[in-house]
């Protein structure tokens, strides 16, 4: 800088806030860029779960929830969204004297930040182990021949995918959780 003269150092003034402009806008554009990638892979990670259940018979309910929001467990959760599917099943188990299949079910629930999804995975897991402690009584009554009044039980099942968390019977939760 020495030996450059008063118009050369105002122009090498313009043109080092012309770098640090052009380098601030790229940089804010960046992250305009990502934050709006993010929020499209939710969206398009959503729109995917339900044309992927859409496509195979399931009827979605917006806002709903197999365990109901009046559930004293559910109780100061902070739910973002939730849906919940369903698809009645004809299947006829003819080892167990021609009994019918209840419905497949799955909640998917986002959740608004990591603490909630913490908080519903513990309650949705207790529920979980009550379900599946029924499919087992069932079964085994099954099993024995008891067939009257009863309905093929199935397994539940809860995943949890960063704040998204997922709860239905083990096969239709294997479904959303192809994503």
């Amino acid at each position: 800088m020495a030996g450059l003269d008063n118009g050369s150092l105002i122009s090498y003034y313009y043109l080092m806030k012309k770098i640090v402009f052009t380098i601030l806008t790229l940089t804010l554009i960046s992250v305009l860029l990502i934050s709006f990638t993010g929020c499209l892979m939710v969206t398009l990670r959503e729109n995917s779960i339900l044309d992927r259940l859409q496509a195979n018979d399931f009827s979605v309910m917006q806002s709903h929830s197999l365990l109901p929001f009046s559930d004293e467990r559910m109780q100061g959760l902070r739910i973002s969204k939730c849906f919940t599917a369903y698809r009645e099943d004809s299947t006829i188990h003819d080892e167990f004297g021609g009994i019918g299949t209840d419905r497949w079910e799955v909640s998917v629930y986002y959740m608004e930040d990591s603490a909630n999804a913490t908080k519903l995975v513990d309650v949705l897991e207790g529920v979980r182990d009550e379900l599946n402690a029924h499919y087992e009584k069932t079964i085994e009554s099954l099993n024995l021949g008891n067939v009257d009044g009863m309905t093929y039980p199935k397994r539940y099942l809860v995943y949890r995918y960063n704040d998204i968390v997922v709860f239905g019977d083990y096969q239709s939760v294997s479904l959303v959780r192809g994503y």
